[in-house]
């Protein structure tokens, strides 16, 4: 994009501001119930339980509470993300984070310097 493009985008933004604002007011007034749910189901997906997710390509462990989720990220982030499986599930984040550190010190990568 080039800075032309960008100076136009600015203008386009500043001088249709209030139209934006009040598209958005709408949508929001017509989607209300659409985005309640969607609210909802992200409060619920912190109640879920957390899962230490290993990829066999990549030799990477973590922990999640939505491995699709998760794995469709470092797909989209360019990770190869073909033969995972779940290692482990736990109630709670600190069972977990202590579960993932037994883990990576078996020898499974993770995020933190120490685990690679």
């Amino acid at each position: 994009m080039t800075e032309r493009d960008k100076i136009t985008q600015k203008a386009y933004r500043i001088a249709n501001r209030e139209k934006r604002r009040l598209y958005s007011v709408e949508y929001n007034r017509k989607n209300r119930e659409k985005l309640i749910l969607k609210k909802r189901v992200a409060y619920e997906q912190r109640k879920l339980p957390y899962y230490i997710v290993y990829s066999l390509n990549e030799g990477y462990c973590g922990i999640t509470n939505n491995p699709y989720n998760r794995m469709f990220k470092h797909k989209h982030s360019g990770r190869d993300v073909d033969g995972y499986f779940v290692l482990d599930i736990c109630k709670t984040k600190k069972e977990a984070l202590m579960s993932e550190r037994k883990y990576h010190e078996q020898g499974y990568k993770g995020k933190h310097p120490k685990c690679k």
